[in-house]
């Protein structure tokens, strides 16, 4: 139906460099609106135009927008008024809608078909779309279950205007509103069979106009589920406060609200396990969204008392590949599906990418929901002397957190108390010479002492080196690196570097680190997490030897650094003897030519 659409963008005169693609498509979608209404119906002077606007049954946000935007078109309306059909119309809507790029976050087109299939288990009943958008979603599965009626709300008047637009070959099934989710659901408790929710991301909540609502939904959830919370997880708790005992929820949620570590994420997602709403949780392939790298999962919720298992589906693999970002498949619609319900599918991939988690593990994770970090988790070696790192520690400490703007009122080269050490000093575990000094040693931050290992606290394993105590002045670590002092007696720091930087200890990194695009490591679950401890001959042993390569290494980095300074400095010589050269010959070539030019004005 694009020919529709091309005809009427041809309609709209607008300055397409000056708007958003999104206004455009807007603007499109209400001229394809009115004709869809206006269906037989001729209509022939501009003041008949607005009296038949306002009689059109459309909330009252819509009739506004139509009356600024269609009614300077009325000439060219005029004209193409009878010309399609309602159908014709209706399709137009939502192809302007596939096209629009209004400014939300928007359900990536190939996810929509899975969120419909496991939302529709059973035909029928009451729907809601939560921060529905343009309402794409909700439209979908009115499409396909004629007996399934719904309600989408979002706060964005535009975007529940769009999808007003939409849902308008559904009729009196289906009813949008433009307010607060939490607003909407806080009225609207326990009434729905079906939810789906896409929450905007990076949100906080305002503790002072909806707090109340939220405390009313879930008064045992929010208990412990401050204001600061993720808005993600807000959204999530307000979608299990919208199903009925019996429902079913879908919520689509970037990865890092599935293992955040703070207390208010860890306390929502541990509300949801515990009353037995967790049921599956399906980590997507990457790069769905067009604007972002952030990873993205369904977590499905239906209650079960007694709950003992989650499902976990790792389906990251299965995206197809795009230019600008990638899809999945209706064969892998299926697939997943099927794992969700627990049908028929292929037996190797089922094994390979599916599994059971019980709720103590997951318990014991502090309620980390990411199905990568289970997956993760299965292929981290174990060892027969393995030890708990805290137990060969004598404690963890972040570095000093000292703001960048500050750093510049601080940096006191060649008179400063101590040198101040980030991450971008140490390069494949060399400390640099070349440390930026501080006025002051940063309170609370105790300076490093010899054999401190240091880790980067994001994940990072390149970033691990050993304090050696070389340094005239204290040194200090910024707040982007942790320092490990360690029990000399029971490991030697250098077999641990060995051992961290080695492909088992890479991966043993990667199961505590969580995040969605930048991952980190907590104290608690770098003191929690499980290493080999030889008898101290064989850790010495061992420590030599990497010892004696990394100081070759050392030497070699050096070497390196001298010549290429020489070479820079070589260079410059040449460079200003060139310069030099090549201006002489720029003189005489200037005094040339005013010779020529007073020899030629001669001979005139």
């Amino acid at each position: 139906m694009s020919n529709l659409v091309d005809l009427i963008m041809e309609m709209v005169p607008l300055p397409r460099g000056a708007m958003r693609t999104g206004d455009v498509a807007y603007m499109c979608a209400e001229v394809a609106y009115v004709l869809s209404k206006m269906d037989d119906r001729f209509i022939s002077r501009e003041a008949d135009f607005i009296d038949f606007l306002n009689t059109i049954d459309c909330s009252l946000e819509l009739r506004a927008d139509l009356m600024r935007d269609v009614v300077p078109l009325w000439p060219r309306i005029s004209r193409v008024q009878g010309r399609h059909s309602k159908a014709e119309c209706e399709e137009a809507i939502a192809e302007c809608a596939r096209r629009s790029d209004l400014e939300n976050a928007n359900v990536p087109d190939s996810l929509i078909p899975l969120v419909v299939k496991v939302l529709s288990s059973e035909p029928g009943g009451i729907m809601a779309d939560i921060a529905c958008g343009r309402g794409l979603v909700l439209a979908k599965a009115l499409s396909e279950d004629s007996d399934l009626k719904g309600e989408g709300v979002d706060i964005v008047p535009r975007t529940a205007n769009f999808a007003e637009m939409l849902v308008l070959p559904y009729g009196t099934r289906c009813g949008i509103y433009c307010k607060s989710a939490f607003d909407f659901i806080a009225d609207h408790m326990w009434k729905y069979d079906k939810v789906f929710c896409f929450p905007p991301m990076g949100l906080r909540a305002d503790r002072d106009s909806r707090w109340e609502e939220f405390q009313r939904m879930l008064p045992s959830a929010f208990e412990n589920v401050g204001a600061g919370c993720r808005s993600e997880l807000l959204f999530t708790l307000a979608t299990v406060a919208a199903m009925k005992e019996d429902g079913r929820a879908v919520v689509l949620l970037p990865e890092g609200a599935l293992s955040n570590q703070m207390r208010s994420a860890v306390a929502a997602r541990e509300y949801l396990l515990e009353s037995g709403y967790l049921d599956c949780v399906v980590s997507l392939p990457d790069r769905l969204m067009e604007r972002t790298q952030i990873g993205l999962s369904l977590l499905i919720l239906s209650r079960q008392e007694g709950r003992r298992a989650v499902t976990m589906i790792d389906a990251s693999e299965l995206g197809e590949r795009g230019r600008r970002f990638n899809t999945i498949s209706k064969a892998t619609v299926e697939k997943i599906v099927n794992a969700v319900y627990g049908f028929a599918n292929d037996e190797s991939w089922t094994r390979e990418h599916c599994k059971l988690v019980s709720c103590v593990e997951m318990r014991e994770s502090g309620y980390n929901f990411s199905v990568r970090h289970y997956f993760e988790k299965a292929a981290v070696p174990t060892f027969a002397n393995a030890v708990r790192f805290g137990d060969v520690l004598e404690g963890i400490d972040r570095g000093a957190n000292v703001a960048s703007d500050d750093m510049d009122d601080l940096v006191a080269s060649g008179k400063g108390a101590c040198y101040y050490l980030s991450p971008g000093h140490i390069d494949n575990g060399i400390i640099s010479d070349d440390l930026p000094e501080m006025r002051e040693l940063p309170p609370k931050t105790p300076p490093l002492q010899a054999g401190d290992l240091i880790l980067m606290r994001t994940g990072a394993t390149s970033k691990i080196a050993v304090y050696e105590d070389v340094f005239d002045k204290p040194v200090v670590l910024s707040a982007n690196l942790f320092v490990c002092r360690l029990k000399r007696d029971m490991i030697d720091p250098w077999f641990l570097k060995a051992f961290l930087e080695s492909a088992e200890g890479k991966s043993l990194i990667a199961s505590i680190a969580i995040g969605a695009v930048i991952k980190s490591i907590s104290i608690k679950s770098l003191s929690d997490m499980r290493i080999p401890l030889p008898p101290m001959k064989r850790q010495r042993k061992i420590a030599a030897a990497f010892k004696s390569k990394f100081d070759r290494l050392r030497t070699l980095k050096r070497e390196v650094a001298k010549v290429e300074k020489e070479m820079s400095a070589e260079g410059g010589v040449w460079s200003v003897e060139w310069s030099a050269e090549g201006g002489v010959r720029k003189a005489e070539c200037g005094r040339r030519s005013a010779e020529l030019i007073v020899e030629d004005n001669d001979d005139r």
